[in-house]
This record gives structure tokens, sequence and C-alpha cells, in this order.
């Protein structure tokens, strides 16, 4: 969204939020509620939401007083030969390369992601059937 809306000046960030409401109340121990109350979470949404927000594409945690950005990275992953045959199977047997964050990359726009992605689906150790794959 933020990059179909920056065309427009439309912005559009992530809030990771932590709060005491009602979707959250049998998670926060009474003592906790008032700590984790929801109003510590505006001033991070009328920032974001105003026209000096110098972001676009960023996510950011807002708990209890605290604020910070988070950011977005990538595993290496692997790459299927055959991906009109993966298999959920075949998933869960490589989740320990599809989540191995070792090697993460930090992508900054989406023609960034695009690039990594077409080298890593053309690379030369992309071969064989369903389960041979590149990482």
């Amino acid at each position: 969204m933020a990059v179909e809306g920056a065309k427009y000046n439309i912005k559009c960030n992530t809030i990771v939020l932590v709060a005491a409401s009602r979707m959250t109340e049998e998670l926060f121990p009474e003592e906790l509620k008032e700590k984790f109350n929801p109003k510590y979470v505006a001033p991070m949404v009328a920032f974001l939401s105003h026209e000096s927000c110098p972001v676009s594409g960023e996510a950011f945690e807002a708990a209890a007083g605290f604020y910070g950005q988070y950011r977005w990275q990538r595993s290496k992953g692997k790459v299927f030969a055959q991906p009109d045959a993966v298999t959920p199977e075949d998933i869960s047997n490589s989740w320990d390369a599809l989540t191995d964050m070792s090697e993460a990359s930090s992508p900054s726009s989406m023609q960034d992601h695009m690039m990594t992605l077409l080298g890593q689906l053309n690379s030369d150790d992309n071969s064989g059937g369903s389960g041979s794959s590149s990482s």
C-alpha cells in the first residue's frame, strides 16, 4: 500500500501495538491494565497519520509509553524448482530453511525485493523436482 500510495502522497505505516483492551483483557493482570492503556498508542497513531510524518512503508511498536521501529527482514528462504508441485509437506519439511534469518536481507523497496527474488529464482542452483531447490 505504501508503494502504490506514494504517487498520491499517501503514506501507509504499520503499528505493532501492545495494549490492554477487550480483546486482550484476559492476557493482562489487573495491575498492568492501566500501564498498557490504549491511550498510550494514540501519540504514535497521530504522528504517523500526520502529513509531516517523514516515512511510509515502515512498522512501529507502541506500548505503555515505549515507541520504537520494527524493521522488515526477509529470510534467504528456499526456491522450489517446480512451484506447481510444491506441497504443504514440502513447506513443512523445509521450514528451517524458510525461516532461517542468519542470511536475512532488508529490502528497502519493492524493486529491491523483486531484484533479489528474481535473482534467486534464476539462480544456477535452481534445478530438480519439487523437493529440489536453491536456498
